[in-house]
């Protein structure tokens, strides 16, 4: 897997589509949009805000669109098939694109920048806040894939944890794309609950069994894992709370998958 963001992804200018799902985000999607103004154009896809989301989002300049809820796969491939470009960058109404990051995103869009091996994709390296504090080591090294090209790209059917794939090749991009995640620890509280009925889901439709072991050695795991092995204990008390609260949901998806 290459390593540069110096190549562009063909020889001539590449513009970009951006994508953003949305549901009463008026508190973060006035900034998420403003970090994409180097984008050939932005579709955000609204599920019902109530908060003032769409009106923001148009003054903003994107193009918007108010649907029904069709699952998070179902939402981002409606978003995707109202592009116009071949290229498209998925970010989320609470993430924004870094000017390092943007500054990579121009350079493969310069029509002067050449390349012998077209990528299919592009990863971006996600650094995460929680409560006040960047979690730079129980949330690190995520490089996610949210630059492709649309006739390549794919979504695994899942329900919760989505996550885009091509087949072809794919490279890193510099910069960082940073996710304003969580202010209060009740917001992730309520967000992990939903989340944990929802990954029970795709268990089940997984084939997996759910022993009564796993609602004790599997939180537990977890715990060990993001606290201990990624040094979460380096990010003071958010690094604690953090580790506490990812094993408290690993416990409630188990726990409704076995209720089910």
């Amino acid at each position: 897997m290459s390593t540069s963001s110096e190549s562009a992804a063909s020889d001539t200018t590449l513009p970009i589509s951006a994508i953003v799902i949305t549901l009463n985000e008026a508190g973060s999607i006035g900034r998420c949009l403003e970090s994409l103004t180097f984008c050939d154009e932005v579709v955000v896809v609204d599920s019902g805000s109530t908060d003032g989301t769409i009106d923001i989002a148009a003054a903003a300049g994107a193009h918007v669109y108010n649907e029904s809820w069709k699952g998070y796969v179902g939402q981002k491939l409606s978003a995707i098939e109202k592009t116009r470009n071949e290229w498209v960058l998925w970010i989320d109404a609470d993430e924004r694109v870094t000017p390092e990051l943007a500054d990579s995103l121009r350079r493969i869009q310069n029509p002067k920048s050449k390349i012998q091996n077209p990528r299919s994709g592009y990863r971006i390296r996600r650094r995460a806040m929680f409560c006040g504090r960047w979690m730079d080591h129980v949330w690190s090294n995520e490089w996610v894939l949210r630059l492709f090209r649309k006739s390549e790209v794919e979504f695994p059917d899942r329900v919760v944890h989505e996550s885009a794939t091509v087949p072809g090749e794919v490279a890193r991009l510099n910069g960082v794309l940073e996710h304003y995640a969580y202010d209060r620890i009740e917001d992730y509280v309520a967000k992990s609950d939903r989340y944990s009925r929802l990954a029970a889901e795709e268990l089940l439709r997984q084939g997996r069994r759910v022993r009564v072991w796993n609602l004790v050695a599997n939180p537990l795991i977890q715990f060990v894992k993001l606290y201990i092995l990624k040094c979460g204990f380096l990010d003071g008390l958010q690094g604690f709370q953090v580790s506490g609260l990812s094993a408290r949901y690993t416990f409630y998806k188990f726990l409704h998958a076995r209720r089910m």
